[in-house]
């Protein structure tokens, strides 16, 4: 008699005596094949959110967040499909979170992968982005782009709020924050390259509330032997600031570094150790968004900004 392939009933009676477990006795065995949407089946990750997102400095930014409805950990990873060969700069995953900064070469049409998996099954999306160089604007001859000096439009204080979230390992947790930022000329006696000093802190400062998540304090010079200096890089178009660099190590004037307080289950301020940041100031009006990392790289801040000229 001629062998055929297993008939499906078989296939069935052999992964029953492979998965049939000691349980009661009399009582039917259980059985879960990871996939079959039964009770305990297995499922595969779901994307909440992703984004691909380009900064003041042209730099993409791959973002996504993943999870699991049965509550397995995830690894999250991506893969450029298309467009000019994009360079990682920096880069944070937590579980199913991830937040990655790259640098491009050029104009052109960019597409990634993301990919989150359980061990079993994964779950992939795709994002694109197009980056095309705009002109240049026009020259406004009521300010003084990066000199500092009293002309300077974008200077001076501002009253806002500060609104996003704080993710790390336990997941992410939203706050709203009133705060002030000044932005100043360089002081006289200087030794860095910068033509302006941004200070952003809020109303519940985070070395001293211990429940004041998203609390906020840093500045973009620092004190070494006396002389103030730069921290990270702060660059003015006309009207927009951009702040970015790595702030790990030097302590501001006030003698504390920049830090913030993820969440009110903490009971401690983590260092920032990368920041990224875009101003806009409009008249009497400044908006903006914000982005720390710890020196761990393990907690990120993000936030949007808004408010009024005091």
């Amino acid at each position: 008699m001629r062998r055929g392939k297993p008939r499906a009933s078989a296939v069935l009676a052999m992964l029953l005596l492979l998965h049939v477990g000691c349980g009661t006795p009399g009582a039917l065995p259980s059985l879960t094949i990871p996939g079959f949407g039964g009770p305990g089946a297995n499922r595969p990750p779901v994307f909440v959110a992703y984004a691909l997102l380009q900064n003041s400095l042209r730099q993409l930014q791959l973002q996504a967040n993943a999870i699991d409805l049965d509550g397995n950990g995830l690894v999250i990873t991506y893969e450029q499909v298309s467009g000019p060969v994009a360079v990682e700069r920096s880069s944070f995953r937590v579980g199913g979170a991830m937040n990655i900064l790259l640098d491009i070469p050029s104009d052109g049409t960019y597409a990634f992968r993301i990919i989150a998996s359980d061990g079993f099954f994964y779950s992939d999306v795709r994002v694109t982005r197009t980056v095309t160089t705009p002109p240049p604007p026009p020259i406004d001859p009521s300010t003084n782009p990066g000199t500092g000096t009293p002309d300077n439009l974008v200077v001076g204080r501002f009253d806002v709020t500060i609104t996003g979230q704080v993710i790390d390992a336990s997941g992410s947790e939203s706050f709203a924050q009133p705060a002030t930022i000044e932005i100043a000329p360089r002081p006289a006696v200087y030794s860095g390259t910068n033509a302006l000093v941004v200070t952003m802190a809020t109303d519940a400062l985070p070395t001293m509330n211990t429940r004041a998540t998203g609390a906020l304090q840093f500045q973009t010079a620092a004190t070494r032997a006396g002389i103030p200096t730069d921290i990270v890089t702060v660059r003015q178009l006309i009207n927009e600031i951009s702040i970015l660099g790595d702030g790990h190590g030097l302590a501001i004037a006030s003698g504390a570094a920049g830090v913030f307080r993820p969440t009110a289950r903490t009971t401690f301020a983590v260092e920032i150790g990368f920041v990224s940041a875009r101003l806009v100031v409009n008249a009497d009006t400044i908006s903006g968004t914000v982005e720390f990392t710890d020196a761990g790289g393990t907690i990120l801040y993000t936030a949007q900004l808004s408010g009024i000229r005091l």
